[in-house]
């Protein structure tokens, strides 16, 4: 299990550089300079996604397949920024969203069934758990989770969405650790704790700003008298 996990762990560090290439594709896409806020978030969350990982990132040796998940994370930075860009030039709801990204996600998945997989592989498995098992990855981990990312990107900014999607490592080691049985030492502790700082540094410093700017314009709509 040791060996199956450890790999998941490195790549793990690699899909959340996405944390990073999201402010830098929102500040290219909108035309708008980095703050320092994002950027010292970024770098200590990703700081905490190392120590998180551990011994394992000295073991990472750099392949094709560790190159494909970079590209994920810079298109993963991508598909955020440019859902938040859309909802908001078209008005479009989160549901609705969602919709239309699952709909051109499963059309492109039949046509590439059709062109790659031959038709005598054409075969539904019979096994209900099997069923069940997709059912709930469609569902909770697909569906479900893409509305709630896309609610969040039209009622916050791309960076705080990314921020909190960040915190997946986190939720990841602490099932590995006590679903998996895979050690934590205090370091990864430490790393856990960077993770989950960061994110609540930039959730909290924007509900405050928004707080504050709620408030002035109710101050200045208050009718005297």
């Amino acid at each position: 299990m040791v060996f199956i996990i450890q790999p998941l762990l490195m790549r793990l560090f690699l899909i959340s550089l996405f944390i990073i290439f999201t402010p830098l594709v929102d500040a290219f896409v909108n035309r708008h300079a980095i703050t320092f806020k994002e950027l010292f978030a970024a770098l200590i969350a990703i700081c905490g996604v190392g120590l998180l990982v551990g011994e394992n990132l000295t073991e990472l040796q750099f392949n094709m397949g560790d190159g494909l998940i970079l590209l994920a994370a810079l298109c993963r930075a991508s598909f955020v920024v440019m859902t938040k860009k859309k909802m908001e030039k078209q008005q479009c709801e989160p549901l609705l969203a969602t919709f239309i990204q699952s709909s051109v996600v499963t059309l492109v998945c039949i046509v590439l069934l059709f062109l790659i997989v031959p038709s005598e592989q054409y075969v539904l498995p019979n096994a209900m758990n099997f069923w069940l098992y997709i059912g709930y990855l469609v569902v909770f981990c697909t569906l479900f989770a893409f509305y709630i990312q896309n609610y969040g990107v039209k009622h916050t900014s791309p960076t705080q969405v990314s921020f909190l999607l960040g915190l997946e490592p986190v939720f990841g080691g602490l099932f590995a650790h006590w679903w998996l049985g895979e050690r934590f030492d205090s370091i990864q502790w430490i790393g856990a704790g960077l993770i989950v700082f960061a994110a609540m540094f930039i959730s909290l410093k924007f509900s405050f700003r928004r707080r504050m700017k709620t408030s002035h314009v109710a101050e200045i709509e208050k009718p005297i008298g």
